[in-house]
């Protein structure tokens, strides 16, 4: 499995979505077969289905295309950044 499946199978393990419902969600623009092929690897989603996942899943770009470590470490940069701007 890929960053990418890891993320959207957490997403949807969060989202309490199947892979049936997520193609639901999606308006059955892809697949529930090609959405389980994202989940394990086999194929990484273009920008347009990873933006369409973020709008489903409500959530930034980046939770779907970086690991957990390289999120902490962006958001923890945007803090340190918004503590200085505000002195």
């Amino acid at each position: 499995m890929n960053i990418i499946g890891n993320n959207i199978r957490t997403q949807m393990k969060l989202n309490g979505l199947s892979l049936a419902d997520l193609a639901d969600k999606l308006e059955n623009i892809v697949s529930r077969q090609a959405l389980h092929r994202y989940v394990k690897g086999e194929v990484i989603p273009d920008n347009v289905m990873i933006e369409k996942l973020s709008k489903v899943f409500n959530v930034h770009i980046n939770k779907l295309i970086q690991a957990p470590s390289d999120r902490v470490k962006v958001e923890l940069g945007e803090i340190r950044y918004f503590k200085f701007r505000s002195y």
